[in-house]
This record gives structure tokens, sequence and C-alpha cells, in this order.
């Protein structure tokens, strides 16, 4: 009897063919080649703007974060004592092995001898710039191998969109913030769980607790959503995971401080900064006492909140990617203080949803992801800029910008950010809940994973 040969579109014919021919090394495909050399471009600008920044600021920086980054430098065993004992004003929010991360590259970087003030400002900023590029290397890496869209132009300039998001130069090039850390770690962590499977990535997980953010628990809820067979395993992993966390902060520091922390609440583009602002201006004093306020609200909204979000999966999981950027834009849009650089924790995920966004043509759900962090950066300029409203700001370099060219009431402005960076929020949950149900519009686990 003859062989019966399956027959083949054209169409698979041809994507077959490329994926050989790739295998031998064959030129990339035009929107390949488009998309690394924009990250090779991004990658010298923000090194150009590091130097630049370097020259011009001379010992000025725009975050006090500087200062905690200088005492991981000299001592990277630093967050292993008491953190109220080393001046780091963050210590009970910092993941204790996160110095070693830090110290690592920064190390490598200054032994291109540079002078001993430029080793501080210039070599954070370059390590930031390190973890920022090893994120996002390893987060294209991955879309580039499972999403297949048509070179167009329209397709080229989201792809550029995405690259040159505004987060990605402002937070390793400007403020040389850690969080950049935690975006590396997540672009290997992606990988991971393509290459390997969900185990392997809960393993990255619960290894970047200790090494980057305590914040990364947040992702165990997603995954919660996402494999309803891990559930069981997950609830005991962050359990132990959490408590492992916790009872280490409490022999450290004799206490555990996270639970009684209390942030200004007008810091960030949120509804808390709204209720700040809208009837009057409330007098910066008394801004802990708004803090403690706005905790006391916001813990009990975020908790009603996640668990609806998460019992939303219970007949139909979401996929991995939008499960997690779900649970941290109702993180963003419940708690109060939330930074646009937090964005970094979930960002090669909000990125692969934003690539399928490009696919399935849903530009709201694009747009929302793409505005979100950009809105938050521009609150964060004006907060640091206006002095009408807020206390003497730490960032001097913006406090001479608004003294010379603003110097003008800006609440409006704050307010309008604000309702934006919400509508932004709110969007986002909504299309990722919308679209679990239309499956052509998201890939599905077996198809991103190998």
């Amino acid at each position: 009897m003859p062989e019966i040969i399956p027959y083949e579109s054209p169409q698979t014919e041809e994507k077959n063919s490329r994926a050989i021919s790739l295998e031998h090394g064959a030129k990339l495909p035009p929107l390949q080649r488009s998309v690394w050399g924009a990250l090779l471009g991004l990658l010298l600008f923000q090194v150009v703007l590091a130097v630049a920044l370097d020259l011009f600021l001379h010992s000025r920086e725009f975050s006090v974060d500087v200062g905690d980054y200088h005492l991981y430098i000299k001592n990277p065993h630093i967050l292993w004592h008491d953190f109220r004992t080393t001046g780091i004003g963050g210590g009970f929010l910092t993941s204790p092995l996160l110095p070693y991360l830090i110290y690592g590259p920064w190390k490598i970087i200054t032994f291109l001898g540079f002078e001993e003030q430029q080793q501080l400002f210039l070599g954070l900023r370059l390590t930031m710039i390190f973890w920022f590029t090893v994120g996002l290397s390893f987060t294209w890496k991955v879309l580039g191998a499972v999403l297949e869209i048509e070179p167009a132009r329209r397709t080229r300039w989201m792809a550029w969109l995405i690259v040159f998001l505004p987060l990605n130069f402002i937070a390793p090039a400007v403020m040389s913030q850690d969080d950049c850390v935690c975006f590396g770690w997540g672009g290997i962590s992606l990988y991971c769980w393509r290459r390997w499977g969900i185990g392997t990535f809960i393993a990255c997980m619960v290894l970047g607790v200790w090494l980057v953010k305590p914040f990364l628990l947040f992702v165990f809820p997603a995954i919660w959503m996402a494999y309803p067979a891990w559930r069981v395993k997950v609830v005991a992993i962050a359990g132990v995971t959490a408590g492992s966390l916790l009872g280490f902060f409490y022999w450290r520091d004799g206490s555990i401080e996270f639970f009684k922390y209390a942030m200004n609440g007008s810091l960030s583009p949120t509804l808390y900064s709204i209720a700040w602002l809208w009837p009057q201006p409330i007098d910066f004093s008394k801004w802990n006492e708004f803090g403690a306020t706005t905790r006391a609200l916001s813990t009990p909204c975020f908790i009603g909140t996640m668990l609806v979000w998460c019992l939303s999966s219970w007949n139909r999981p979401y996929p991995l990617q939008a499960a997690i950027v779900g649970t941290y834009a109702v993180f963003f849009l419940t708690l109060t203080a939330v930074m646009p650089e937090y964005e970094f924790w979930f960002l090669p995920w909000l990125i692969l949803v934003m690539w399928q966004a490009v696919q399935s043509r849903n530009w709201q759900l694009f747009a929302a992801c793409w505005l979100h962090s950009t809105i938050g950066y521009a609150y964060k300029f004006f907060y640091a800029c206006d002095k009408t409203h807020f206390s003497k700001s730490f960032k001097s370099p913006f406090e001479d910008f608004y003294e010379r060219h603003i110097n003008y009431d800006l609440r409006w402005v704050f307010i309008s950010l604000a309702v934006a960076a919400t509508i932004c929020r709110i969007a986002i949950i909504y299309y990722l809940w919308r679209d679990r149900y239309r499956p052509n519009d998201q890939k599905t686990l077996s198809e991103i994973q190998e």
C-alpha cells in the first residue's frame, strides 16, 4: 500500500523552509534584523546618555537610591545585618542578595579605569544598562522564536515603539534604578519558562524573591491562574517562600517593618494621589498621616480585587503572560505609591503581551501598555519639580529646571496624569480578561513553550 503523505499548504511549506534555513545560518528576516538593529541603537544611546549625564551632573544625582547602591558596593553583605543600623532607607523592601548582583557587574565595569567619582555614578549607570540589556535580549530572543508577524511597515514601527519605550532608557541610563536587575532576571526567567517549562520558571521566581525583589511573589497568583494542575503546589511553594523571607527579615531586624510601612500617597499617579490633590492642596507635613490612611484603605482593596481577578480564571485559565501582566495591573491600580520603575518587575511579560496585541491588531491594549509607564515617569518628573504642594524635593537637577522654566501650579497636571494612568490600568485588566475568551488573539501556552 503506498505511503500517504499529509498535505501541507504552500504557506506551511514556506514557513518550514524558512525555519530550516535559519537553523543553517541564513540571514534573519527583515523584521528581526530591524528589531535587533534597534536594540543595538538603544544600547548605544543608553551608554552615550549615561556618559553625558555623568559629565553634566558631576556629584548630583536624580535618585536618593544611589546612596543605597554606594553602600551595596562598599559592602555587598550589608543586607545580612539590621537595615536600621546601615543607613539604607528601603532595606526592609530589598532582597538580601541584591547587592551581589549590583556589585559583580559594577566591579567588572570599573576595571576600565574610571576616576573615583565616576566609578560610583557612571559605573552604576553602566551596571543597570548591563542588566537591562540582558533582560531585553532574552525577551526578544523568545519573541523572535515564537511569534511570526508579517514585516509590514506598521509592524516595524510598533516594534520600534516597544524597544524605545521611555522606561527603557530613563530607568537604566538616567535614574540608574536597581529595578533594571529585576528586568534582567525576568528576561532570563521568561527564556527558562519557554525552554524548560513551568517547573524551572517557578524555581527562577523563588530565587528571584531572594536575589532581586520580594515583590516577585506576586507572580505566584498568576501561575495559579494559568496552571490549574499546579494550583496546590503553587500555593505551597509561595507560602514557604514568603514565610522563609519574612522569617529572615524578623531574624535580621527583630521585627517585620514591611507591615508598618506607610508611604506618601502622592508619590505616583494613583487613585490615592487624586484623593490627595483634588479637594485642595494638602499640607505636605501631614503625608505620614495620609500615608497610614491610604495603607489602611488600599490593603483590603488590593486583597479583594486580587481575589476577584484570580477567581476569574477558575473555569478558563489565562495564558501565563496575561495572568502576570493583569496581576501587576491590579497591584498598580489598588495599592498606593507604586512607582513607574516597578513595571520592570514584569516588563518581559508586558512586552510579550504588547507584541501579541500587535499580532491581533488590539491597538487599545497596545496603547494602554505603552502609555502606562510613560505617564508614570511624566508624573514623577513634574512631582520632582513642583514645590507648590510638596516638600523640598531631593532631585536637585529637577528643582533647578522647575525654578527656571515652570514655577506655576501643577496640581491639575498631576490629577490629569493620575486619571490617565488609572484608565490605562483598567483598560489593561479589561482587555486581558476579554481576550481570554478569544483564543485567536493570544498564543496558547503550548504554542509559546517548546
